[in-house]
């Protein structure tokens, strides 16, 4: 894969290297996007290589290298003038160049600032905005999205303020796509799951209201999609009560969690490599997932609650049709979306909020060994 003194790497995958670092999630498994898993393993195989090394040489360059002859499917634009310049403005962006070596810690420290830049795109009306990923614990760079969230209620931005600075960093994963014009936020996307990838995420966008009609919803709804299918679990939900939003999720692969409806809680479905059509298609519909996420199990556990259940318990639990009998369902009484004490509670993120305040304690229940 590399020579005994050396580690390449083409520049457009140094995101890649940030997401192996600090999320340990593989960028290409399950085959989706059209890539085996003899691929994937040669990227663990770099990637564990330049982690694991500090001191190690990593020669950053803009040409097929050898985890590009584990591809199955190398077309003729990878080595292309437009994927070699990509290679050299993500480089750049990082402070590195190609062609250049560094120490493998010199490489992991540039890809790990919690602003990542990522990418110029051109909105509807022609402007170009500036895209970046920020990713916790934050800096000062925290107060500006939170001055942003200005509007959002109390609990939003309690629950984005304590992300940010990092507190759920040990249960959760929580990214923020940022879009910038001009230096100020336009518009921002979230989107957050469980370490123990249950194949459940939460997906939001946020724009400003001063910036509508140039198409923010529309870029980041399509970003959102694009990214989706190789980091995050199987299934990613948004809560939408807009027609014109939902419009554009539709045309993005979202699909009704109640079937037929034509907004609230939407679902996307994780992509996966179609080996008869040669092209990635999305892993079936949410009744499908819904109906093997619930299979019975013959054991449970009872343990204390983190925000690592949130994802869980306010997207999915919450939207079930197989549980609450939602439209389109077999008939029959459904299980209420809260009992108990739990239905005094608005939701899930706010009984953490509650425990966090010192006013009790959350336990959720789910398959497992029993304690």
């Amino acid at each position: 894969m590399t020579d005994k003194s050396c580690v390449m790497l083409r520049g457009h995958h140094l995101p890649s290297l940030r997401t192996h670092v600090k999320d340990g999630v593989r960028r290409f498994n399950d085959e989706s996007m059209g890539y085996t898993a003899a691929f994937a393993e040669a990227f663990d195989a770099v990637y564990a290589k330049i982690a694991k090394n500090p001191d190690m040489p990593v020669r950053i360059i803009d040409n097929l290298d050898s985890i590009c002859s584990a591809c199955p499917r190398i077309k003729p634009d990878c080595s292309a003038p437009g994927l070699s310049n990509s290679d050299r403005v993500c480089a750049a962006s990082l402070g590195l160049s190609v062609n250049a070596e560094y120490p493998a810690k010199a490489v992991v420290k540039a890809v790990m600032r919690d602003i990542f830049p990522r990418a110029d795109v051109k909105l509807k009306n022609g402007e170009t905005m500036n895209m970046k990923l920020v990713s916790p614990p934050v800096g000062e760079y925290a107060e500006k999205i939170i001055r942003f969230l200005e509007h959002a209620p109390d609990h939003t931005r309690r629950f984005i303020r304590q992300v940010l600075r990092g507190d759920y960093e040990d249960c959760c994963v929580n990214n923020f796509y940022v879009g910038e014009l001009d230096g100020k936020i336009a518009g921002l996307y979230w989107c957050g799951y469980s370490r123990a990838r249950t194949g459940v995420a939460s997906f939001h966008v946020y724009t400003h209201p001063g910036y509508r009609d140039k198409g923010l919803n529309e870029t980041m709804i399509a970003m959102f999609r694009g990214g989706f299918s190789w980091l995050y679990g199987c299934a990613a939900f948004y809560d939408c009560d807009s027609g014109q939003i939902a419009k554009i999720c539709f045309e993005n692969s979202f699909q009704p969690v109640i079937p037929g409806a034509d907004k609230g809680p939407l679902a996307l479905m994780k992509k996966k490599y179609d080996r008869d059509t040669g092209g990635a298609v999305y892993m079936g519909s949410f009744g499908e997932f819904e109906k093997n996420y619930y299979q019975p199990s013959g054991k449970i556990s009872v343990n204390l609650g983190s925000m690592g259940d949130r994802y869980d318990i306010d997207t999915l639990l919450r939207s079930s049709n197989i549980l609450h009998k939602k439209t389109g369902t077999a008939g029959g009484a459904g299980m209420a979306p809260r009992v108990g004490l739990a239905a005094l509670v608005p939701d899930y993120m706010r009984a953490i909020f509650m425990v966090e305040d010192g006013k009790g304690v959350v336990t959720v229940a789910g398959p497992g060994t029993a304690k």
